[in-house]
């Protein structure tokens, strides 16, 4: 990423892009059932992993804000969330 973004989880249960010169939400990440963790952007910057206490970890594409792959079948709430950095 350019480092102009920020991802942020939070307890309503989205995860939110900002754009960190103006301050401003620039996108929305809904899908997750209860509280976003944690959130991580890709190296390339393309694609955000989200972790929840729905069990469930979610892959989403920068932007369009579409979620791409739902990673269930966790047995307790997720607390992090990393890449490898090769992607």
């Amino acid at each position: 990423p350019d480092g102009r973004l920020a991802v942020l989880g939070s307890q309503d249960l989205i995860a939110k892009i900002w754009d960190k010169r103006t301050g401003t939400c620039v996108g929305r990440l809904f899908g997750h059932t209860r509280m976003v963790n944690a959130a991580a952007f890709s190296p390339d910057g393309a694609t955000i992993a989200t972790a929840s206490s729905d069990l469930t970890a979610r892959l989403w594409d920068v932007a369009s804000g579409q979620c791409l792959h739902t990673l269930r079948g966790h047995a307790a709430a997720l607390t992090s969330v990393a890449f490898s950095p090769d992607g």
